[in-house]
């Protein structure tokens, strides 16, 4: 039996973050201040000024909680509880459905925060932790938001749609449904966009449903400096990715992952561009059994989800590491297979720029990559997609 408990759609209140540019080499597939200069494109076209400022919308967040009675009650051994908890967020700008992350607490007597773990998600991200990383080398890292531990993170979305006999329909709901490791027996605190820089919002539940009012200090609005794609990004982007691996001559299929423009960077379905080459290799003959494999394709992934770092390939696979190599939690961002690697015997390094292209294990030293090197320009990338990727 279930018991729904809608909690109605309300204004969420603001939180912020701030930015400042990079990228790399590769082939396959909490708010935040920092100090940065300039960007974006001004209303006449012109470069920014250094006081061009970008402030966070305030986002509408639906909040519900329904509670599934198993029948029977609880099962004998104890594997099934006699009951689950499911919180169903929806994120909104106006009509218009949001992907971006969210972060779950709940609240003691004192509103007071804990961060809410051991949930599952139909939305979740490849860690349910922070991004950015708290130390580089054993020093703090300087980027913001970092990661804190706290395993509480999930997104409303994971990706803008899918192919359809290859017409792309976006599947971008803003909903997420997270099932509670135990019926919940304080209020529960929803923060949105600590990572995402175009909006902010929070919400508080009861345990019985009804609505709460959200904690003093927690979501006060922030202006940050404007990025820009064509001052910030584009630069870094020739530096360290086009020019040397992506582009017509580049190595071990990199040249399928087009960077040279924005368009490319926002809108080119790379998923698509590799199970097309996929199905060329099984149907070398073509004809109907080729066309008939290549309408098959239902994935599409692109290099940037405008707004959501954590969802976006190319801040994966360039993300910083805390060991300047290879660490627990930078291969749950970077890394490929079972168990995650850095390395494999299709390309080499995983990491972005690419240390090697080598698929010889013997090549594999574990070095440092530029963003290990550099990650203010790093932040810089990642500041810029979660403002929404401006030109």
């Amino acid at each position: 039996m279930r018991r729904p408990l809608i909690l109605p759609r309300f204004l969420a209140q603001m939180v912020t973050l701030l930015g400042l540019a990079a990228l790399g080499c590769s082939s396959d597939k909490s708010s935040s201040s920092t100090s940065a200069s300039n960007s974006s494109t001004s209303p006449d076209g012109s470069a920014p000024s250094s006081r061009e400022t970008l402030e966070e919308k305030v986002l509408e967040l639906d909040v519900s909680l329904s509670v599934h009675e198993r029948d029977g009650g609880a099962s004998p051994d104890g594997g099934e509880p006699a009951a689950t908890a499911t919180l169903t967020i929806a994120a909104h700008d106006g009509e218009t459905a949001v992907v971006t992350d969210l972060w779950l607490y709940t609240l003691d007597a004192q509103d007071q925060k804990t961060p809410l773990t051991g949930f599952t998600a139909t939305a979740s991200r490849k860690s349910p932790r922070l991004m950015l990383p708290a130390t580089l080398g054993g020093k703090p890292s300087g980027l913001l938001p970092a990661d804190d531990g706290s395993e509480n993170g999930v997104m409303t979305n994971t990706t803008r749609g899918k192919l359809d006999h290859g017409t792309f329909v976006s599947t971008v709901n803003g909903t997420v449904e997270v099932t509670l490791p135990a019926l919940p027996t304080s209020p529960i605190l929803v923060v949105a966009g600590v990572e995402d820089q175009r909006y902010a919002g929070a919400a508080v539940i009861a345990p019985d449903g009804t609505s709460r009012s959200v904690p003093d200090g927690v979501g006060v609005a922030e202006s940050h400096p404007m990025r820009s794609y064509a001052r910030d990004v584009a630069p870094l982007l020739t530096k360290n990715c086009t020019s040397v691996c992506h582009n017509s001559a580049g190595p071990n299929g990199a040249p399928m992952y087009h960077m040279d423009t924005l368009d490319n960077i926002l809108n080119d379905n790379f998923a698509l561009t590799e199970q097309t080459t996929d199905c060329k290799a099984d149907h070398p003959d073509g004809g109907t059994a080729l066309a008939d494999c290549i309408a098959a394709i239902t994935q599409a992934q692109f290099l940037i989800e405008p707004g959501a770092p954590a969802v976006s390939d190319i801040l994966q696979r360039a993300r910083p590491d805390e060991n300047l190599g290879t660490s627990d939690q930078g291969l749950a961002w970077y890394g490929g297979g079972t168990p995650k690697a850095r390395y494999n015997a299709k390309y080499g390094d995983r990491r972005m720029p690419s240390t090697t292209i080598s698929t010889d294990s013997a090549d594999w030293h574990n070095d440092s990559t530029y963003f290990d090197q550099n990650p203010k320009d790093y932040q810089t990338l990642y500041d810029w997609v979660a403002q929404g990727a401006p030109p």
